[in-house]
């Protein structure tokens, strides 16, 4: 309570105070989604852009970053500042228990990138049901590192068979159909029909359904 009692004294001549109103600290955030656009100097980037397609976030900014977000939105525009919303849910340790710096328990992502790679990292977190909790695990990291280790050598065995035989793989889809046998038609509507899945779920938000059909 002592800062009410401290006073700037200001080259117009007045005296700057504390004023007797108190926001919360979160009302910053609520006008992130367009400040961050510089509005109202740049009313293009807000035409542009505002409201956002998708926010991400974890499961405890329900009741702050997504609530402030749309309140402040709703007060100043009467619309809100984002369409959709994918929610992570919150990291705990393999034991249940959440992790914090306080606890101790934290894992650095660099252990894991540095260890088996960031494409290992982003795999492993995208892998998660959305909103659901993530117990990190060691053995299920390595589970997906050495997944993808074999999808990194069958696409290398891919492209050194397309090279030995002189075939252009971009060109794959205009070959004549004699020269592909059951299995090639096989892959290539196993991909085609995983590209068209994929697309869907990325064009839904749905990002965390899209690692399963890869793998």
């Amino acid at each position: 309570p002592w800062i009410d009692n401290v006073t700037f004294s200001c080259d117009c001549g007045g005296t700057f105070k504390r004023i007797p109103d108190i926001l919360d600290v979160w009302i910053d955030s609520a006008t992130t989604s367009w400040n961050c656009l510089y509005y109202p100097k740049r009313k293009d980037l807000f035409a542009k852009f505002f409201p956002a397609d998708v926010i991400i976030e974890a499961s405890e900014q329900v009741r702050l970053w997504f609530y402030m977000l749309q309140l402040g939105s709703l007060l100043a525009f009467d619309k809100p500042s984002y369409k959709n919303v994918h929610m992570t849910g919150m990291l705990y340790g393999v034991d249940g228990v959440k992790m914090s710096k306080s606890l101790g328990n934290v894992i650095s992502p660099y252990e894991v990138t540095e260890k088996y790679g960031v494409d290992t990292a982003r795999n492993y977190v995208s892998s998660i049901n959305a909103g659901a909790a993530m117990s990190f695990s060691w053995p299920d990291i390595e589970v997906k590192y050495k997944n993808l280790f074999v999808l990194w050598n069958l696409h290398k065995y891919l492209i050194e068979l397309a090279e030995l035989h002189k075939i252009n793989p971009r060109t794959l889809g205009t070959l004549e159909e004699d020269i592909l046998d059951v299995e090639e038609k096989f892959m290539l509507s196993k991909v085609n029909s995983t590209l068209l899945k994929v697309t869907a779920h990325m064009e839904s938000y749905e990002m965390d359904m899209v690692p399963g059909l890869v793998e």
